[in-house]
């Protein structure tokens, strides 16, 4: 039977035929949804914006509105509401930023470490680690904690942006401790008490601080008057957050209680900085108080530690012993105590 199996022939070509036809695409469309899958392309977009592009441009992805620092990333921040697809900006062919994210897959569920504004495209400095929690707390760096203070506490420190890195330092004046008997009342020793209280003392309260970010909010305040009596108005408070080592939260609510004043040092934000600490200061070191013994009378008196700048100065000749003096102002914030 030639012709039944010219006939048989037929088919099975045609059967081979169409499969190649079905399993070609199949192929090709695996191919691109696993590269779609890690990230590598985003067909969706890249299709749906090819007749709104001007010639010899390519889409890369954006962000459609203003997304706010600490915010998740999801795909109402990425889709354009006009059309209902990808917002993108179109980039010359051959000129996109080896930096930017070209995938939805790569950005949809990072957190942003900064505000965003709207078609602006993403990169990897705009978010913080993977698995980064949203909000204030994703905010915190890894072994520090946050701590909310009045705007108005901290000096300088206004005109800063989130994640700046600064140092917090309190300055304390120094209570120039008295000597005794007719040795202190000389004209030398005078001048030298004089000339100490005009110093003060600088304590670095936190070092390397992050600044999470500003906020304000209302607070209660209940008033008297002979008209109305009591009653509760809303007064509105700038606060900053700060994210601080946890040893340093006490020293700043200490110096807080105080009423000393507080300032804002703020560290260098290029990328070369050496990290280099802000030093403390302490006029107490440099002052000894001499116990002089003349007879059988004992007198004290104030004068330079004069051992802490060279070895090779005399003591002298009528000094019996000598001990460090310590303020008595704001001990256990200053560390005064004992010195």
């Amino acid at each position: 039977m030639p012709y039944a199996r010219s006939r048989a022939q037929r088919s099975s070509r045609w059967i081979v035929v169409v499969l190649i036809c079905l399993f070609v695409p199949l192929a090709a469309a695996g191919t691109v949804g696993t590269l779609w899958a890690f990230g590598k392309v985003d067909p969706v977009a890249w299709f749906s914006h090819r007749d709104q592009l001007p010639p010899g441009h390519v889409p890369v992805l954006a962000s459609w509105t203003k997304i706010p620092a600490y915010t998740k990333i999801t795909r109402d921040h990425l889709i354009d509401p006009r059309t209902g697809k990808w917002a993108f900006v179109p980039v010359p062919e051959g000129e996109i930023p080896k930096e930017a994210m070209l995938s939805t897959n790569e950005v949809i569920g990072r957190v942003l470490n900064h505000d965003k504004g709207p078609r602006y495209l993403f990169t990897e400095r705009d978010f913080f680690p993977k698995g980064t929690r949203a909000g204030m707390s994703g905010a915190i760096p890894p072994g520090k904690v946050s701590l909310t203070l009045e705007r108005t506490k901290i000096q300088g420190i206004a005109g800063l942006e989130q994640q700046d890195r600064i140092d917090l330092t309190a300055t304390v004046p120094v209570e120039a401790p008295r000597g005794s008997g007719n040795l202190s009342k000389g004209l030398m020793q005078q001048t030298q008490i004089a000339q100490m209280e005009k110093l003060a003392r600088v304590r670095v309260l936190a070092k390397n601080a992050v600044l999470i970010e500003f906020t304000q909010h209302d607070k209660s305040i209940t008033s008297r008057t002979l008209s109305q009596g009591s009653f509760v108005k809303k007064v509105p408070v700038e606060e900053v957050v700060i994210a601080v080592d946890p040893a340093e939260v006490a020293p700043i609510q200490e110096a807080l209680s105080t009423d000393v004043a507080i300032s804002c040092v703020v560290r260098s934000g290029q990328p070369g900085d050496p990290g280099i600490a802000t030093v403390e200061s302490n006029p107490l070191a440099n002052i000894a108080t001499i116990d002089a013994i003349s007879g059988d009378k004992r007198e004290s008196v104030v004068l330079p530690d004069y051992s802490r700048h060279t070895a090779a100065r005399p003591v002298q000749p009528f000094a019996k012993s000598a001990r460090k003096s310590g303020g008595s102002l704001w001990d256990n914030l200053t560390g005064a105590k004992g010195q």
